[in-house]
C-alpha cells in the first residue's frame, strides 16, 4: 500500500486519530454536559473539519485527492458505501471516521460507545476511559 499511495495512508490515519481524539474530548469535563455545543466544537478545533468538504480537509492536511490517490481509491469507496457520497461531497469530520484502516475500530466503538454517554452523566469519565482502552485494543489487529 505504501508503494502505491506513499505516506497518504499514514497521514490519513494520524489525521483521523487526532480528529476523533478531539471529538471524544467533548464528552469529558468541563465540556460535558454541553452548555454550548457550538463553542465546544470551536474550542476543540472541530469546526474546521465541518466547514470544509472531505476533499478540501484532506488537501489542507497534505493528503492528495487526485485521480488514483488513496483518498479516491480507498476512502471514497467507504464513503460511497456508508453515506452514498463522494469525498468531495461529505464534510471533513464525517470523512475522518471513514479511514479504512480504522473503520472497524470506529464502527465497533464509535457510534454505540459515544452516543451511550448522552444517556446519562453518571460514570462518564470511567466509561470514556474504558472506551478508549477498548479502542486501543482493537487497533492494528488483523482479522483471523
Amino acid at each position: 500500500m505504501l508503494w502505491k499511495y506513499g505516506t497518504a495512508p499514514i497521514l490519513t490515519q494520524k489525521l483521523m486519530q487526532s480528529t476523533v481524539g478531539s471529538f471524544l474530548k467533548m464528552y469529558e469535563e468541563p465540556s460535558f454536559p454541553f452548555m454550548d455545543l457550538s463553542q465546544i466544537a470551536y474550542d476543540l478545533g472541530l469546526t474546521e473539519a465541518t466547514a470544509l468538504t472531505g476533499a478540501q480537509y484532506l488537501v489542507e492536511n497534505g493528503i492528495d485527492t487526485g485521480e488514483g490517490s488513496f483518498a479516491r481509491d480507498i476512502i471514497q469507496a467507504s464513503t460511497r458505501v456508508n453515506y452514498a457520497q463522494n469525498v468531495d461531497r461529505i464534510h471533513g469530520l464525517v470523512l475522518n471516521i471513514e479511514d479504512p484502516a480504522m473503520a472497524a475500530d470506529i464502527s465497533q466503538v464509535g457510534s454505540y460507545g459515544v452516543h451511550g454517554y448522552r444517556r446519562g452523566y453518571a460514570g462518564t469519565r470511567r466509561e470514556l476511559a474504558n472506551l478508549r482502552r477498548h479502542a486501543e485494543g482493537l487497533r492494528c489487529k488483523r482479522p483471523p
